[in-house]
C-alpha cells in the first residue's frame, strides 16, 4: 500500500516526498505567515522535470515530420526515418535524438520516485535509462550514405536496437510495478501490453529494414505506428506524473495555511 498523508505514491524515504512533507508544529514551533505555504524548491521543480516525458516525444515527432515535409521526394508519414536522417537537414534529426534522449533520462529519474516500489522497483528505471542512452547514441552515431542511399553503421544499429528493446522491456516491468499502486493501477495493463506489442513487432521492423526486402516499402509506416505507441504512452505517463506531483505540492501548501490559521486562531 502507498504511504504518505496526501499522495500515497510518495514514500517517506524518497527525495521528492522529503521536499513535500507537511510542516510539523510540534517540531518546528510556530511559523509566521510569511514562512507558511512554501514547500522546498524541488517540490516545484519536479513537475517541470516530469514534463520532459512529454517534451521529448513532441520534439522528436515535430522535427521528423517537418524534415519529411521539407525534403523533396519524401513523405512525413511514409518515408523511413533513416532516409530522412541522411537528407539535407539530417543533422537536425540527429541533434533532436540527442536532446530527446537526455530529456527521457531526466524524466526517468522523477518517474522512479513517482511509482510505488516493489521487488523489481529498480529494474524499470534502469531499463528506461538504458533506452534513453540508446536514443542519445543513435544521434551521436548517425546513419550514413557511404554504402548506399541510407545505410546503418554498426554503432547506429546497436544504439537503435538498445533504445527500442530496452524501452519495450521497461514498459513490461513498469506495468507490473504500477499494478499495486492505486495512483497508477489503470495504466498498468496498457503499459504492459504496449511493451509486449513492441517486442512482437521488432522482428517485423528488422525484416523490413534492408533496402532489398520486399516489405521495405512499409517500413516508414510501421516505424510511425511503433513510435506512436511508444512515445504516446510515455507522454500519457508523464502527464499523470505531473498531475500527481502538482497535487502533492498544492496539498502541502493548503495544509500549511490551515495549520497556521489554527495556531493563530
Amino acid at each position: 500500500p502507498g504511504r504518505g498523508r496526501a499522495v500515497p505514491f510518495l514514500s517517506s524515504s524518497s527525495r521528492i516526498s522529503d521536499s513535500l512533507e507537511p510542516a510539523n508544529p510540534c517540531k518546528s514551533g510556530p511559523k509566521s505567515r510569511s514562512a507558511v505555504g512554501k514547500p522546498d524548491a524541488s517540490g516545484f521543480v519536479m513537475p517541470i522535470i516530469a514534463a520532459a516525458g512529454i517534451a521529448a516525444p513532441v520534439l522528436f515527432s515535430l522535427v521528423s515530420f517537418l524534415l519529411g515535409w521539407l525534403q523533396p521526394d519524401a513523405s512525413p508519414l511514409v518515408t523511413p526515418l533513416g532516409v530522412i536522417s541522411v537528407g539535407s537537414f539530417g543533422w537536425l534529426l540527429d541533434m533532436t535524438l540527442v536532446v530527446s534522449g537526455i530529456l527521457l533520462g531526466a524524466f526517468t529519474v522523477v518517474l522512479h520516485f513517482g511509482v510505488q516500489e516493489d521487488n523489481t522497483y529498480q529494474l524499470a528505471p534502469r531499463l528506461m535509462v538504458l533506452s534513453a542512452a540508446g536514443v542519445v547514441l543513435s544521434g551521436v552515431f548517425p546513419m550514413t550514405t557511404d554504402y548506399g542511399p541510407a545505410s546503418e553503421t554498426f554503432l547506429h544499429a546497436l544504439a537503435s536496437m538498445t533504445a527500442y528493446l530496452a524501452g519495450a522491456a521497461s514498459y513490461i516491468v513498469l506495468g507490473k510495478r504500477m499494478e499495486p499502486d492505486p495512483n497508477w493501477k489503470r495504466y498498468a495493463a496498457p503499459t504492459r501490453k504496449i511493451g509486449w506489442t513492441m517486442v512482437l513487432l521488432f522482428p517485423a521492423l528488422v525484416a523490413m529494414t534492408p533496402l532489398f526486402s520486399p516489405f521495405h516499402i512499409g517500413l516508414g509506416v510501421l516505424q510511425r505506428v511503433v513510435l506512436l505507441m511508444w512515445f504516446g504512452l510515455m507522454a500519457a505517463i508523464a502527464a499523470r506524473l505531473q498531475q500527481l506531483l502538482k497535487g502533492a505540492v498544492w496539498d502541502d501548501v493548503r495544509a500549511r495555511f490551515h495549520d497556521d490559521e489554527e495556531r493563530i486562531g
